[in-house]
């Protein structure tokens, strides 16, 4: 139909009854399309056509009634009233139209008046307000099902007029109260049709379903949907239908349904329902066939049972794939034929049978680490050792990246039963450089309590290095089994047993210094402490420091007891002497400077009762530890540094305090190891005795 623009504002004979025949057509065909019927009331208003735009308008409004469609009414009421409704009949017909909508509910009436929907009912405008608070709160109205973030789904049990609230009962939480102005952020209101509103009202039912027939009531779940459900929703949707004892007999029974499609893999696989077997063997079927390798493995893992033809298929383009990867790549080819293998359908004397792909790879370590899954991983380690002369060699390379606990493990029995000493230089190499092995750190701290043989001077490194590993970023992928080190049971106290007195107070000082809980601190210390007594009755953490530096700082004490502080009494008397002490300016500075001198000699006294003198490294001093100079060779060349005391520390001088970090990752070095600071990596050269002087 072709009509004119509005500024024209003229319409012919035969666009006139164009109009009407297309709204007689539309109301046929699209009745709820209420912007296009207000649009042309509206151009036939504005072409002189008043009386031919409310007839037509009350045409469609008496369609809506005779139908019962009242919200398709209201929203004609709200857009075009005003063109066949005087503005004395518009508001008794909205309220009408309210009425009728909302005939059942217990609450209408109340609201209404709440809201004011009575009040100034000429101000159509503010009235169409009020209408959408009002029906916004009826969402909430008595026996209505809603959902709270952190609550889940309950069900509306009153509306408080006076205080302007709803009362909901939730599982485990009954007589919640939301206010009326908060409950459009905090409630979501849930269709009556919806498995939420169902798992509410009807539990009983839906039990039953649990029990007789588990694909059904998932069905129903998923219906409920618009998108694909991953099985940790699925199970917070159920909620206690499902107990966490019947959850896995539910769900192995549920998920067997043929309609029941799966995308994704881990804890992103998602779950919908098709709405045939064989639509959803067609999903499925595309969705292999779309998929990259890694993905339709998971696919074929799932879902090669729906039938023989589509296991068929799979296996066809599969054993294709893995073959046109060889060379190129031998993981994929290999994790293909181990999961065919599973299945009892790998091909016999193929290239791409894994035993062959190892025996002829030219880099077979590269290629075991390749392989994602950790038990074909294991299994690969057994056939390299099976296959290969070298396979020594490469267990010596692969045990520096491997981050499996178990392979490891295997790994190491198979070093260890071969050259013992090999393997000791390599948990010497994880002690030096624990950020470059950040896996092998956790793996010894975690064997530490077995089988695994550490000398006295390893077990003191290897319990500083595990206390400040989580400082550091390379161990972010360990630190839930760094935790699990730390707590009861963990490798600590057999650690503790292989200290001696001056290794447990370099243990106590680590704890001390280490980024814990402090209930995991203090377990840690008790557990010290019980081993050795004798840092229980010191009290304190002892404070070493060269004698020429204790003796020194005892002169500074008696120096500020006898002189300085006596002088700084004298001047505040003489300053309280002057008269008001509100403006008196020497007073105040001489009690400012009493509070300093006091708490300097607190400090001097507190530290002088718990301070060491240290013993300086005797010359045939074999690790690097305190009182002594180590010789490094890193990026910046040759260098010093003693490791004395804080009293002592001097950087300009290249003499640090063994509390600082870059101490503890020295102490414990032997000549020719290596070391990873904060540089760059160096190599210890050289161990000599600190000079007395602290050169």
């Amino acid at each position: 139909m072709s009509t004119p623009t509005d500024s024209e504002l003229e319409l012919t004979p035969s666009q006139l009854e164009e109009i009407e025949d297309e709204w007689l057509a539309r109301l046929d065909s699209a009745p709820g399309d209420v912007e296009a019927f207000a649009g042309r009331a509206e151009l036939l208003a504005a072409a002189g056509e008043g009386e031919r735009a409310a007839m037509l308008l009350e045409m469609a409004d008496e369609h809506y009634l005779a139908a019962g469609d009242l919200d398709n009414r209201l929203r004609l009421l709200r857009r075009a009233g005003p063109l066949w409704l005087a503005g004395d009949r518009l508001h008794p017909e909205i309220v009408a139209t309210l009425e009728r909508l909302y005939a059942d509910s217990p609450s209408y009436a109340g609201l209404a008046e709440h809201v004011g929907l009575f009040r100034a009912v000429d101000d159509i405008p503010k009235i169409w307000t009020k209408v959408d608070r009002l029906r916004a709160l009826l969402a909430y109205d008595v026996g209505s099902v809603v959902w709270m973030k952190g609550n889940g789904a309950g069900q509306v049990t009153d509306v408080n007029l006076d205080l302007g609230s709803f009362r909901i009962d939730f599982d485990g939480h009954a007589g919640l109260t939301v206010g009326f102005g908060g409950a459009a952020k905090l409630l979501e209101p849930v269709a009556a049709d919806h498995f939420l509103a169902r798992r509410v009202l009807e539990p009983d039912t839906l039990r039953r379903l649990k029990d007789e027939d588990p694909p059904e009531l998932l069905r129903r779940l998923l219906a409920s949907y618009d998108e694909p459900l991953t099985a940790g929703r699925i199970r917070e949707v159920l909620g206690d239908l499902v107990s966490e004892g019947d959850w896995t007999a539910f769900w192995n029974a549920a998920r067997r349904h043929p309609q029941l499609v799966s995308s994704g893999k881990g804890v992103r696989q998602r779950y919908r329902w098709a709405a045939s077997a064989d639509a959803a063997h067609d999903a499925v079927e595309q969705a292999f066939r779309q998929a990259p390798l890694s993905q339709k493995l998971a696919i074929y893992r799932k879902d090669a049972d729906r039938d023989p033809r589509l296991r068929e298929l799979m296996e066809s383009e599969l054993a294709a794939l893995a073959a046109g990867a060889v060379g190129g790549d031998d993981a994929a080819a290999i994790a293909v034929w181990a999961e065919l293998d599973r299945r009892q359908a790998a091909p016999g004397d193929v290239p791409w049978s894994p035993q062959k792909i190892l025996a002829g790879s030219p880099r077979p370590a590269a290629l075991v680490r390749g392989i994602r899954d950790r038990t074909l991983r294991e299994q690969a380690i057994g056939w390299l050792r099976e296959l290969r002369a070298d396979w020594l060699e490469l267990f010596f390379e692969l045990i520096a990246e491997e981050p499996d606990p178990r392979i490891l493990d295997r790994l190491a029995e198979a070093v260890a039963s071969e050259q013992p000493e090999r393997l000791a230089a390599f948990v010497n190499r994880v002690l030096s450089q624990p950020r470059k092995l950040p896996a092998a750190l956790a793996w010894l701290g975690e064997r530490a309590a077995g089988e695994l043989t550490l000398s006295d001077r390893q077990a003191l490194k290897l319990l500083q290095r595990l206390l400040i590993a989580g400082r550091y970023e390379e161990f972010a992928p360990f630190r839930s089994r760094l935790r699990q080190l730390y707590e009861a049971g963990g490798p600590f106290p057999a650690l503790f047993a292989r200290l001696g007195e001056r290794q447990a107070a370099a243990a106590a000082d680590a704890i001390r210094r280490a980024s814990l809980d402090d209930a995991v601190r203090g377990s840690l210390s008790e557990a010290l402490e019980l081993r050795f007594p004798a840092l229980r009755q010191a009290g304190e953490t002892p404070l070493y420091a060269l004698p020429e530096s204790i003796a020194a700082k005892r002169e500074e004490l008696k120096t500020l007891l006898e002189e300085e502080i006596p002088a700084n009494r004298r001047a505040i008397e003489e300053a309280r002497e002057m008269g008001d002490l509100r403006e008196n300016f020497e007073y105040k500075s001489a009690r400012q400077r009493h509070e300093y001198l006091a708490a300097r000699a607190e400090a001097l006294e507190r530290d002088l009762r718990r301070v060491r003198p240290i013993e300086l490294a005797a010359d045939d001093a074999d690790t690097v530890r305190l009182g002594c100079k180590v010789e490094l060779d890193g990026p910046a060349g040759r260098r010093w540094l003693t490791i004395l005391g804080p009293w002592e520390s001097d950087p300009d001088r290249s003499v640090v305090s063994y509390e600082s970090e870059l101490a503890q990752q020295l102490v414990g070095a032997a000549v020719g190891e290596r070391v990873t600071l904060s540089d760059g990596d160096h190599q210890v050269v050289g161990i000599a005795p600190a000079e007395p002087g602290g050169g």
